[in-house]
């Protein structure tokens, strides 16, 4: 802060003029202080606040389906969703992974039908191809509706 313009050097310049350490230290501080109150209330002039408190049993819901948001995400997009009549979205990735999992699903049994795999004689076959894709869809949905602790 070189510059005397400043209004960090112009609160201190009465101090600075005296020369005492300990005076200038505190200075600094209800500096500090008088600033970081002016931003706070700045800040809670543009954007409102909600103190919210929940019991455990609640906790453990907010938890339970808080998928990849953190809890104050999930909260604030839960209630806006809420108020907007609008579901909370998946990823564009995840759905476009969604898609090709289907597509390949969708594929299997062309493919199949084709090559007369849909007789009974290879149904097992074509069952295994389906329940493989099935589960990776499954691995998928799962991934998005709890990334931290998918399996």
């Amino acid at each position: 802060m070189s510059s005397k313009k400043s209004a960090f050097y112009q609160f201190l310049e009465p101090y600075l003029e005296r020369g005492n350490t300990h005076e200038i230290e505190e200075a600094k501080k209800e500096y500090r202080r008088q600033y970081q109150r002016a931003w706070e209330q700045k800040k809670r002039s543009a954007c409102r606040t909600f103190k919210v408190s929940f019991e455990p049993k609640d906790m453990r819901i907010i938890e339970k389906n808080k998928g990849r948001f953190s809890i104050t995400q999930f909260i604030k997009v839960s209630c806006l969703s809420y108020c907007t009549k609008e579901n909370i979205s998946i990823p564009p990735l995840e759905i476009n992974e969604m898609r090709g999992l289907i597509t390949q699903l969708y594929q299997e049994i062309d493919s199949a039908n084709e090559v007369g795999m849909l007789s009974d004689k290879n149904a097992n076959l074509f069952q295994q191809k389906i329940d493989a894709v099935e589960k990776n869809l499954l691995t998928l949905i799962k991934k998005i509706t709890n990334p931290e602790g998918y399996k």
